[in-house]
């Protein structure tokens, strides 16, 4: 349903006020629950500058960290290592996944952001899924005005880079908006 209305040019962004690093923390906390019993190692990095109100789309936000860590979760083996990264610098949200997985050629690299696409049939017949994930992904990526870079080698892993345009809420605005919300 995301890609047909991404594709008719239906899909809106809805800008809401967010506290970012409470959200990224329970995202990363379901994870962790979800790699320990896949024996995986999931690490997180928050940073602290995420300690602030934003004006986003947290739920697309949430739904392009669920897209790559699911794939990283989905393409590591046993005992393999996920790092999960956020961070906010210069008015972007940025987030890096990375897994010591399967990785990625060069020859299809490309190929996965499309939609229904996969490495090779092989890989759907192994691992599964639909091909839509990443195509979806940057999809929401481009529509937020952001970007995103893939760097994978072949049996060594893969990381994805997202940088999303995030404004920060001005913290005098948000007082403001709590203490008439109190009266």
């Amino acid at each position: 349903l995301d890609l047909s209305k991404i594709q008719n040019s239906t899909f809106n962004i809805e800008l809401y006020e967010f506290n970012a690093y409470d959200e990224v923390v329970q995202l990363s906390n379901k994870f962790k629950v979800l790699t320990e019993n896949n024996t995986l190692i999931f690490k997180t990095k928050i940073s602290d500058s995420l300690k602030n109100v934003f004006l986003g789309d947290w739920i697309r936000l949430n739904q392009i960290m669920l897209n790559l860590i699911s794939n990283a979760i989905k393409f590591t083996p046993k005992n393999g290592l996920i790092d999960f990264i956020v961070d906010y610098k210069d008015g972007d949200f940025i987030i890096t996944i990375s897994d010591n997985g399967i990785g990625i050629s060069k020859e299809v690299q490309d190929k996965i952001f499309k939609p229904f696409e996969q490495a090779d049939g092989s890989t759907t017949r192994k691992y599964g899924g639909t091909g839509l994930g990443l195509s979806i992904t940057q999809s929401l990526v481009e529509i937020m005005d952001g970007t995103i870079e893939l760097e994978s080698q072949e049996g060594k892993g893969t990381t994805f880079i997202v940088s999303i345009p995030l404004a920060k809420v001005d913290k005098a605005t948000v007082e403001k908006h709590e203490v008439s919300q109190e009266e």
